[in-house]
């Protein structure tokens, strides 16, 4: 199965053949303050410490963080293949995507999904089912740390409610008012869960609760860009009334798998802890180490095998969330019912 290739700061990409090769340098003198690397490397101002090789068949996407050095053949090489790069600033920041305009081709593809969205009543059905998938992923992990000690059975309660209730609204506002209730009973739940498993931290924690929301909805964010261009549909037309794209849209459904587990987890175990955030530009955010160590985790977490009750079988995250633009895909162009991902017991 491909793999996910991360680049951190001081690195230069170069394309070698039908491969990427990532090299990381370690600066030994005193380049100018405007001066990138590969010209500091002409001045004896960097040194290479080593190098990696990454076939370009076995490359799923690229994610570079910091400043990355790389040409326009490296650029045509991914584009070539259908590898999208996905950029983020030093603090850990999305900034935006590259990918090969060729993903947009289909007109047919962007018109039915236009004609979509424009039908209020197929859209609101499409976003209570997105919703819905929310809310159940939610409540799994509610009753997981419940059982677990965690006093949530108010919370489990209500939004076994707000399910019900949801059966019966119809227009956006309302859907969107439901939507916004279940996001502030699930973000209620963090402290106590964090509490009972005993990794709180000793002061800020709501900054740094925060901090690793925002980095891994940015991640959970990318992987499903990727899966967007890969399916050839538009990102730009969503069904959420609080989406600015469809990557946000299809995001909420695998948060409780993803995210949500890989926090908790990183907290439970004391993997990072307050020593590992510091504020950029008054923002608390990650140092270098501990966000390379949750890119680690959370690249995990996508091969971990879930159980899929559409095909009764176990996949792979990754391969789920790919399937789940595949699924919506279908709805739009051949009218197939959809069923948004919810994960079981199984």
């Amino acid at each position: 199965m491909k793999r996910n290739c991360y680049i951190f700061s001081d690195t230069i990409v170069k394309r070698r053949n039908n491969s990427i090769c990532i090299q990381t340098v370690k600066q030994v003198g005193n380049p100018a303050a405007d001066q990138d690397i590969l010209s500091g490397m002409r001045n004896n101002y960097y040194e290479v410490l080593d190098s990696r090789i990454y076939p370009i068949e076995n490359i799923n996407a690229v994610y570079s963080y910091g400043s990355i050095n790389f040409n326009s053949k490296l650029l045509a090489l991914i584009g070539k293949h259908g590898i999208p790069m996905h950029i983020f600033n030093q603090e850990g920041s999305y900034r935006g995507t590259f990918y090969p305009s060729s993903h947009l081709d289909s007109v047919n593809i962007l018109l039915k999904q236009a004609k979509v969205v424009s039908d209020s009543n197929v859209k609101n059905r499409i976003s209570k089912k997105i919703i819905t998938a929310y809310l159940l992923n939610t409540l799994m992990n509610l009753k997981y740390h419940n059982s677990r000690g965690s006093n949530l059975r108010d919370h489990i309660s209500l939004l076994m409610d707000t399910r019900e209730s949801l059966k019966y609204v119809s227009d956006e506002d309302s859907i969107h008012e439901i939507y916004l209730k279940i996001r502030h009973v699930q973000e209620e739940t963090w402290e106590e869960i964090i509490l009972v498993e005993k990794c709180y931290f000793e002061y800020v924690l709501k900054e740094i609760l925060t901090a690793l929301k925002n980095f891994a909805n940015m991640m959970m964010n990318s992987v499903c860009l990727t899966e967007i261009y890969r399916s050839g549909l538009d990102q730009r037309i969503s069904f959420l009334k609080s989406s600015r794209n469809l990557a946000e849209d299809i995001k909420i459904i695998f948060e409780p798998i993803v995210s949500d587990r890989l926090i908790f987890r990183l907290l439970q175990h004391r993997m990072i802890t307050s020593c590992d955030f510091q504020k950029f530009s008054n923002i608390m955010a990650m140092k270098e180490d501990a966000r390379k160590l949750f890119i680690k985790e959370f690249d995990m977490r996508l091969f971990v095998a879930k159980y899929d009750k559409s095909l009764n079988i176990h996949l792979p995250v990754a391969t789920i969330i790919a399937k789940e633009f595949e699924k919506l895909k279908k709805f739009i162009i051949e009218e197939e019912d959809y069923e948004p991902y919810t994960i079981t017991e199984n």
